[in-house]
């Protein structure tokens, strides 16, 4: 894989702003909501700047390498995550409740997947499902342009019009206009970012964020939410949102050089967005607060243990992330 070190920076940053806001309370405004309006469609973004066609649907690789990780997730969380959390009372259960009784609730959570809202035992996977999506659809598009955009537009209208959300197909297409971006224009957002000036333009773009925030509200990208503007002001100024953001981002990232550390950590990307819940929702019901100093330094620790999760992994059952041979 193409490794470009300002990627790996805005990655990482971005990630930890992942898990930062994730232990805000769901009522905090700010800053969750400047988080949001970016944290997700950047990752999409930067996935299809990454993305690699080879002339055919990648199926195959695709379920290796994306639909392996997101079974491995939902199994730990169904098997052993959600009982403990359950019984412990982090999801609103606790008291008397067993352990069938807690696979009987994740085997509705697997009924609401497929036939209702989308809910998973591993919730946050949502974004692991969004981007298997989006590399099929690109592949797709690659191939047949015309008839591939003629359905998503048909599809989009249809389904986010119904804010439909079984198995999270609503999201990935609500998504996929920044994995296409950053597919289709990466040599142009590359000589943008790479411009003189970015602070400034990193500080432009963040005053415009604010402006977007405080008129469109707070979205959300697994909710299917646009803002609270009036429609279609609000798809708009999400989309724009989720541009400024990123681009204020990689604006910043270039300014730095290549680190073997971050290098890894970015690398881990897939473990850390999949298990920072196993730290985050423990935290967040039992140890609340709006101290944003010693939630920066949590959020940290939080990105550190996961990392570690990754190396033990890779380490020792590779092929539960889709991985063929284990590191060294």
């Amino acid at each position: 894989m193409e490794r470009l070190p300002y990627l790996d920076y805005a990655r990482v940053f971005v990630a930890y702003l992942v898990i930062f806001g994730h232990l805000l309370a769901m009522d905090n405004h700010i800053p969750r909501d400047f988080i949001y309006a970016f944290h997700m469609p950047f990752f999409f973004l930067v996935s299809g700047m990454l993305h690699k066609f080879n002339g055919q649907i990648q199926w195959q690789k695709y379920l290796r390498t994306i639909g392996v990780p997101i079974l491995f997730f939902n199994v730990f969380y169904f098997f052993i995550i959600n009982p403990i959390y359950l019984k412990l009372g982090v999801y609103g259960e606790g008291g008397d409740i067993t352990y069938i009784d807690c696979l009987q609730k994740g085997l509705l959570q697997l009924k609401s997947f497929v036939l209702e809202n989308g809910n998973i035992p591993s919730g946050v996977t949502w974004f692991l499902i969004a981007l298997l999506y989006q590399k099929l659809l690109m592949d797709a598009f690659k191939i047949h342009p015309i008839l591939t955009s003629a359905l998503y537009i048909i599809a989009f209208v249809l389904l986010i019009g119904m804010k439909a959300k079984s198995c999270y197909i609503t999201n990935g297409l609500m998504v996929f206009p920044f994995y296409w971006i950053g597919a289709q224009f990466k040599p142009y957002i590359e000589q943008i970012v790479f411009k003189r000036g970015g602070i400034l333009y990193a500080f432009l773009c963040f005053i415009l964020l604010i402006g977007i925030v405080w008129y469109n509200g707070r979205t959300s990208t697994r909710g299917i939410g646009f803002g609270s503007a009036p429609i279609p002001v609000n798809v708009l100024l999400f989309y724009a949102s989720g541009l400024i953001g990123s681009m204020m981002v990689l604006f910043v990232s270039v300014k730095f050089k290549s680190n073997k550390h971050i290098t890894y950590i970015a690398m881990s990307l897939i473990t850390i967005l999949g298990m920072q819940a196993v730290f985050n929702d423990p935290f967040r019901k039992f140890c609340t607060t709006e101290h944003y100093g010693l939630m920066a330094i949590i959020a940290m620790v939080f990105l550190l243990l996961c990392t570690g999760i990754h190396w033990l992994i890779m380490k020792y059952c590779p092929f539960f992330l889709g991985k063929i041979k284990a590191s060294k």
